[in-house]
């Protein structure tokens, strides 16, 4: 499976940004922190820290890094080999708050282990509404079409049928 990860990104990104995209991977297995400003200090280029700064934030900004064009095809993958078209899929829609920071998240049930599949930011305080709920299922389901599909929840989320 790492050599899918390995080739997929390789197929993604050119050379520099797969190289970026590395360094960065190492940098947060090492450190284990996520702060831009951090990052910045330990990227091991030979430029000043602000030019650091603005290279990660130009590469996190690529539309190349989205969730849909770089995790997906990778999860699709996933999917196919563990997944057996005859039983079901569990996925699973949660909202939680981690400091200031408002998260839908849904994720695939694996061996009492949740892969993400999608995540977005919510730009307010509080619970999640049906539309934005709805928005990000409808955004997941095309990579269950061959798949029975359950979706749990917390008491948050309405009971919605989708197909």
């Amino acid at each position: 499976m790492i050599q899918f990860y390995h080739s997929h990104l390789q197929s993604s990104l050119n050379k520099s940004e797969f190289l970026i995209f590395k360094i960065i991977i190492d940098l947060l297995q090492i450190h284990q922190w996520v702060r831009l400003e951090t990052l910045a200090d330990k990227f091991p280029l030979p430029i000043k820290f602000e030019s650091r700064r603005k290279k990660l934030q130009r590469f996190f900004s690529l539309e190349k890094l989205s969730i849909q064009n770089l995790w997906h095809p990778i999860l699709e993958k996933i999917i196919a080999t563990y997944y057996p078209v005859e039983k079901p899929v569990y996925l699973i829609i949660d909202r939680t708050r981690w400091a200031n920071v408002n998260i839908l998240m849904i994720s695939l049930l694996y061996q009492k282990r949740a892969i993400p599949v999608y995540f977005e930011l919510l730009d307010k305080k509080g619970n999640s509404n049906i539309q934005e709920q709805t928005r990000a299922l409808s955004l997941v389901m095309p990579l269950f079409l061959k798949y029975q599909k359950i979706v749990l929840g917390d008491r948050e989320f309405c009971s919605c049928r989708f197909s």
